[in-house]
C-alpha cells in the first residue's frame, strides 16, 4: 500500500506555524528577561527617597576582603560610612582584631586601614609601606589609575607614604585624602568599596546626601 505524501502546501503551512510559534516563544523570553532586569533595578519611591540595590561578595580569603557594590536610584554623594560603631567622620576606618575603630593615621600598628585618595589626572598611583597594600582591590604597591577617587587598604604597616600621579605625596588630614572609602566619582549612581572583613557579623551603614543605605554583612 502506498502512503500518500504530504503536499507542498501543507508542508509550507506547518513550517509557517512553527516559525510563528518560535517567534512568540522568543518574544515571551525577551519580555520576561526585560521585566526581571527592570524589576530588580532601584527606582525612587513616590516620596522621592533614594532606593538602593546592594551586591556583596567575598573577593579574597587571606586577608578576607568583601566587595560592596551599591546602585542608587538617582545620582547622589556619599557623606559618611559607618561600620558597627565606627564612623568615617571620626577618622580613618581601621579593622583592629575583630572590631572596627577610627584612627588618626593612614596606617597604624596591628591595624588594617582603608580610605580613599583623589587623583586629579590619570597616571601611576604609588604606595610605599612596610606592610601589605591594595589599590582598588588589587594587591599592589602601585597601579595605573584614571582620574577620580581610589580606595587604599594598608595592613600591618608601621610607616606609609602615598604618591599621586605626578608625585604629590599625601598626608592625613589633608586635601586629596578622604576617610570615606570608595571608588569612583564623588557624585554617581554606582559606588563600590572593599571592606576588610573578620568573618563575623557586622552592620554597614552608608549615609548619602539624599538617603541612608543600611545592611548586614556576614
Amino acid at each position: 500500500m502506498r502512503v500518500p505524501s504530504t503536499s507542498k502546501r501543507e508542508r509550507r503551512r506547518r513550517r509557517a506555524v512553527v516559525e510563528v510559534y518560535s517567534s512568540l516563544v522568543i518574544i515571551a523570553m525577551v519580555v520576561s528577561l526585560s521585566y526581571l532586569v527592570y524589576s530588580q533595578a532601584p527606582r525612587p519611591t513616590s516620596s522621592g527617597h533614594l532606593v538602593f540595590l546592594n551586591n556583596i561578595r567575598r573577593v579574597f580569603d587571606s586577608p578576607p576582603l568583601v566587595l560592596v557594590a551599591i546602585n542608587s536610584s538617582a545620582p547622589d554623594t556619599v557623606v559618611e560610612v559607618e561600620i558597627d560603631e565606627a564612623s568615617s567622620s571620626d577618622g580613618i576606618l581601621a579593622l583592629v582584631g575583630s572590631s572596627y575603630t577610627p584612627v588618626k593615621y593612614l596606617c597604624a600598628e596591628g591595624a588594617t586601614t582603608f580610605f580613599s585618595v583623589y587623583a586629579a589626572a590619570p597616571g601611576e598611583l604609588v604606595v610605599n609601606a612596610d606592610g601589605e597594600s591594595w589599590v582598588d582591590g588589587y594587591a599592589a604597591s602601585s597601579l595605573r589609575v584614571d582620574a577620580g577617587w581610589h580606595e587604599i587598604i594598608l595592613s600591618g604597616a608601621l610607616s606609609c607614604e602615598i604618591a599621586l600621579p605626578g608625585g604629590q605625596a599625601l598626608t592625613f588630614p589633608g586635601s586629596g585624602v578622604s576617610s570615606i572609602p570608595f571608588i569612583g566619582r564623588l557624585e554617581s549612581r554606582s559606588f563600590a568599596l572593599y571592606l576588610p572583613f573578620t568573618g563575623t557579623r557586622h552592620q554597614l551603614r552608608i549615609l548619602f546626601s539624599g538617603g541612608v543605605d543600611s545592611f548586614e554583612i556576614q
